[in-house]
């Protein structure tokens, strides 16, 4: 798999590409990137169907 990272627009855009699969998702900063890595480690670490990680304010 492979990710790569692109600021546009004041957005970080990620782009997902693994064999014929193609994602394209977009976030509004690194740290929303980085609390959605947090949700994907703990969604397959617990192998549940939902996580939520709230903002820290």
């Amino acid at each position: 798999m492979k990710v790569t990272k692109h600021y546009e627009q004041n957005h970080v855009i990620l782009y997902v590409t693994e064999g014929d699969l193609q994602a394209t998702i977009t976030l509004d900063s690194d740290r929303q990137m980085k609390r959605l890595a947090d949700c994907l480690s703990d969604l397959y670490r617990t192998d549940g169907r939902e996580v939520t990680i709230t903002p820290n304010k």
